[in-house]
């Protein structure tokens, strides 16, 4: 029953799905900066209600706010490149600088895992990559994209992105996401996958990427 409820509670905060909301996305700005954490300095920045970044020399994390037991609490993934695993974090801002979590590896118990804040600056991410979506048609003509685009991975929405003077610009770690927009007139979601990392032009700063309507592509 104990490791029944530990995989509940992981696939909760697994699954998150972040709303929109302004007190939502001003919780997740108060944890925007750089951390010194009880596994390394974490390097954080905040977009809408979703926070992501560098997780010390280790590998990254990324998540979103939600509410939990009245409280908002910033709840995610992170990932450990060196042991190539990936666990779930939640975190919770009890002083202004200073935040107290928790972390688990699916089917384990809850470890601490707390911080204080050592500055507020928005960081530069090592570890995460620049990319540009342009949305085309079809017949090859340019959209002025105003949509959302969510990006999973195994089948799970990760970001949220808005499109900016028409096309995308956001960053995400290395792997392959799934990349879904939701078009404005019949709800469908155009779909394209994209290997971040492993295809990373070294002599281009950002990826460069056609999102096509109704139409998956792998780049």
């Amino acid at each position: 029953m104990k490791n029944l409820k530990v995989m509940l509670s992981f696939c909760f905060i697994i699954c998150f799905m972040f709303s929109m909301k302004p007190k939502a996305s001003q919780e997740a700005l108060k944890f925007q900066g750089i951390w010194n954490s009880s596994y390394g300095t974490l390097k954080l920045v905040s977009y809408n209600n979703s926070v992501f970044g560098d997780y010390a020399d280790t590998g990254v994390l990324y998540g979103g706010i939600e509410i939990k037991n009245g409280k908002y609490v910033l709840s995610g993934v992170f990932e450990n490149y060196k042991l190539n695993k990936k666990g779930v974090f939640t975190f919770e801002i009890t002083e202004p600088n200073t935040f107290k979590g928790q972390w688990t590896w699916p089917g384990t118990n809850w470890t601490a895992w707390n911080g204080n804040k050592a500055s507020t600056s928005k960081p530069k991410l090592d570890k995460f990559y620049r990319v540009i979506l342009h949305h085309y048609s079809e017949n090859g003509a340019q959209m002025n994209s105003k949509h959302e685009i969510v990006v999973l991975q195994d089948g799970i929405i990760r970001f949220r992105f808005d499109a900016k003077n028409g096309n995308y610009d956001f960053q995400l770690p290395k792997g392959t996401w799934e990349l879904k927009l939701l078009t404005a007139t019949n709800k469908e979601l155009a779909k394209t996958t994209l290997v971040v990392g492993t295809k990373y032009p070294g002599n281009n700063p950002y990826y460069k990427v056609n999102l096509y309507e109704k139409k998956s592509r792998r780049y």
